[in-house]
């Protein structure tokens, strides 16, 4: 099965924004205009909407009302009725229910005008002339600057030593080290390494960090790697840190 070759496009964004012309300028104000007049006409057009709908809605609450007026005063005679028969003193006699007006919409509307954010229909945005397929044409134009230190060299170099040497990694910050090593498919395998990087074999590392070290590779039940970057000889320098009795 041919292996998944992937493309990485580094762009200068940047630099993609040339100085725009005047015929440009002009054009892009000339569209702006029409863009709030259409935007202007939409929200006329809503207005007329909204007062539709408030006149419509006022309508429908006074024939509400009206038709709550005629039941509460078909129920007053009624009772005045019964308590007539009944020669009642006193009858509890119910109120008229106030009706409870719909909701109207009120003056004050919300809009959303939609403003692009996007340089792409800018036509002074040139960003094929600033785009970049390869790493070495990106640091040449001096885009991309990684690695730059002698710390970023060794993890780089670390990172590459033990994916030739079919590891996967991922990241370790959670596990006190730079990466989490995987002896296979992470979606098949748990991370049996934590991987931290010294930027060189001479870099000085206290007796407490290799037992701390070692203890959190215990009690996460991973053993720890301590690896260092020569960058005289370009290779990496990997021991291993576990537990006695552990495994």
């Amino acid at each position: 099965m041919p292996e998944e070759v992937v493309l990485l496009v580094e762009k200068d964004d940047a630099r993609a924004h040339h100085e725009s012309t005047q015929a440009e300028n002009d054009k892009w104000n000339q569209v702006q205009k029409l863009e709030q007049r259409r935007s202007l006409a939409q929200k006329e057009d809503m207005k007329g909407n909204v007062a539709m709908r408030k006149a419509m809605t006022e309508a429908a609450t006074l024939k509400r009302r009206e038709r709550e007026e005629r039941r509460a005063a078909a129920a007053k005679i009624t009772v005045a009725t019964e308590a007539e028969k009944s020669e009642l003193s006193t009858i509890p006699i119910e109120t008229m229910r106030s009706s409870t007006p719909a909701s109207i919409i009120g003056s004050s509307t919300s809009y959303t005008v939609n403003i692009p954010t996007k340089s792409t229909p800018l036509s002074w945005y040139r960003p094929l002339e600033h785009s970049y397929e390869t790493l070495t044409s990106a640091r040449e134009a001096g885009v991309w600057l990684c690695p730059s230190t002698a710390e970023e060299r060794a993890r780089c170099g670390v990172f590459r030593t033990l994916w030739e040497k079919g590891y996967y990694m991922g990241c370790g910050i959670k596990f006190g080290g730079e990466f989490l090593v995987y002896p296979g498919d992470p979606l098949r395998y748990h991370s049996h390494f934590v991987a931290s990087v010294l930027a060189s074999a001479s870099a000085p590392l206290r007796p407490m960090e290799i037992i701390a070290h070692g203890r959190l590779g215990t009690a996460t039940k991973k053993a720890h790697l301590l690896c260092s970057w020569d960058e005289g000889k370009g290779e990496a320098n990997v021991f291993s840190i576990e537990w006695a009795g552990f495994g």
